[in-house]
């Protein structure tokens, strides 16, 4: 993925947010995304991992080509280990934050 950074960036892509969460630690410990090992080190993930990756673009024509692009989405299903969950939310014409 990070060796089509700049391609994404010149199609509009402006940040990633990459949120990690064991499975295992749930119930447990809900608010831990990683468990530390006596040294300090963060552990090998034993169980199941819940991703959530969160992309702002600044247009929805840039979004589908780079996502629509094989050599720029390349890999990313070998490093799943369940089916990918895509939704796509957009501002709302004429909204105003300010």
């Amino acid at each position: 993925m990070s060796t089509n950074l700049r391609t994404s960036r010149r199609r509009g892509h402006l940040s990633h947010s990459l949120f990690v969460r064991l499975a295992s630690v749930v119930a447990t410990r809900p608010a831990s995304n990683a468990r530390r090992k006596s040294d300090g080190s963060i552990a090998s993930p034993t169980g199941p991992v819940e991703i959530l990756a969160v992309d702002f673009w600044s247009t929805v024509k840039g979004l589908k080509d780079h996502y629509g692009d094989a050599t720029a989405m390349g890999g990313l299903d070998d490093a799943l280990a369940g089916p990918l969950a895509v939704s796509v939310w957009e501002q709302v014409n004429g909204f105003s934050e300010w």
